[in-house]
């Protein structure tokens, strides 16, 4: 058994944090004066329950909090934990998704404001219990109501009709919330002030003519933050691309689905600031590759886009193109230094079907990033070394594999001509 008393506080919190601590060091952590390895412990999952519960009740928030949320406590562990004196750790078992209905609708009558929120917001509250919080004193707890995805549209309506004009939280919970009536959503996307129509520009539920109008609207906030909806419409798309806030188009390049025309579209602003556009010839690679079926066959069936690609790469970088081993050539694709540019024209002119195909999927899970940058080899040479390197080493694996095995049967068939010494050769087979 390890001598904790002797050992500095960041070593028993290493101790507390390593899940392969055994359970009996673990326990032992439990009355540590230092509440940071109590807090690691915590964070623990190998951590006993035993041990969970007592640390739910530590007298330390950030412990408390911790412990509180574990989804392993017991059901009467977490009616415990709802009159704890600490309002952290009523706070975090009201927020938790494993909590029982019994423990929900006592601290749905909590005395402090945050802890009924908590409720609120959670998607496991029962019905009857958010009906009580609709009437809640509190605009925080009401907007909890209005945020919360299991609110019936009935009741989102009544929170909405019992709260005054300048309670803009329950406002901006109700227009971002799923469950809300479109036409609901679609009044608060008019509303006069812009943190409703931000809220709002996210619903999946917007409709989009809606969509259409906050893409033009007059902030910038608003017309961004319709970047966060996943159903927004490509023509929308489009719009924003040409936005003319730079912090619109810049956000637009980090969406991670962007069709075809909209790349495009970013890739031929050629606004001094537009660092962050994607370059034309990294574009028309990934359209080429991973684009709309129509755009994708007239990319590869376009002459211009080979040579303008060509232009982008060195005379040493061509070269790689026409290299003979077509294993070298597969080994390139997945060296982590290839260009955008050296990558498209493997992608769309190698002679060898499987080595296009391979370039196009290697092209197909690049990151953002990718197309993003100009990647640049800094050491040509040295990467041709490499990729031939690594061809031929799977070469001369594949002759060691079938040399071994080769070794195995003559091994056999030796045991068993020395096991029967009568026994003719030719017969063995």
């Amino acid at each position: 058994m390890i001598c904790l008393s002797k050992l500095a506080v960041y070593e028993r919190s290493n101790i507390a944090r390593d899940p392969t601590t055994p359970s009996e060091v673990l326990v032992a952590l439990t009355s540590d004066e230092e509440s940071l390895v109590r807090y690691y412990l915590a964070l623990n999952p190998a951590t006993p329950i035993e041990v969970m519960i007592e640390l739910a009740g530590d007298d330390d928030d950030d412990v408390s909090r911790i412990a509180s949320s574990s989804p392993a406590l017991p059901p009467n562990m977490f009616m415990a934990l709802a009159e704890h004196t600490n309002v952290v750790t009523r706070v975090t078992v009201a927020r938790n998704r494993s909590a029982p209905p019994d423990a929900l609708a006592m601290l749905a009558c909590d005395r402090d404001k945050h802890v009924r929120r908590g409720v609120s917001c959670n998607p496991i509250t029962p019905i009857s219990v958010l009906e009580v919080l609709a009437y809640d004193a509190e605009e925080g707890v009401r907007a909890g109501v209005a945020c919360n995805p299991t609110t019936p549209p009935d009741l989102l309506d009544r929170v909405l009709s019992l709260m005054s004009h300048d309670e803009v939280k329950i406002l901006m919970a109700a227009a971002s919330n799923p469950s809300m009536l479109p036409d609901t959503v679609g009044r608060l996307a008019s509303d006069e002030r812009p943190l409703i129509r931000m809220a709002a520009a996210g619903n999946p539920i917007l409709p989009v003519n809606q969509i259409v109008e906050l893409a033009c609207d007059e902030d910038k906030y608003v017309r961004k933050a319709l970047l966060n909806n996943p159903a927004l419409p490509t023509q929308v798309l489009l719009k924003l691309a040409s936005d003319e806030d730079e912090c619109v188009r810049q956000a637009l390049t980090e969406h991670p689905s962007l069709p075809a025309e909209v790349l495009l579209q970013l890739a031929l602003d050629e606004t001094e600031d537009a660092h962050f556009a994607l370059t034309l010839p990294n574009v028309l690679l990934k359209l080429a590759c991973d684009g709309d079926s129509d755009v994708k066959r007239t990319l590869i069936m376009n002459p211009l886009l080979t040579a303008m690609v060509r232009n982008e790469l060195s005379s040493d970088e061509l070269l790689y193109i026409y290299i003979e081993d077509r294993d070298a050539r597969m080994a390139l694709i997945n060296h982590p230094t290839i260009p955008p540019q050296l990558l498209l024209l493997l992608a769309l002119t190698d002679k060898d079907a499987d080595v296009r195909q391979a370039a196009r999927l290697s092209a197909q899970i690049k990151p953002n990033i990718f197309w993003q940058e100009e990647v640049r080899i800094i050491a040509t040479g040295n990467v041709m070394r490499e990729a031939l390197f690594s061809a031929k080493a799977s070469t001369t694996q594949a002759i060691v594999n079938t040399l071994l095995i080769s070794k195995k049967v003559i091994i056999s068939v030796n045991h068993l001509l020395n096991a029967n010494p009568q026994q003719d050769s030719n017969c063995l087979y």
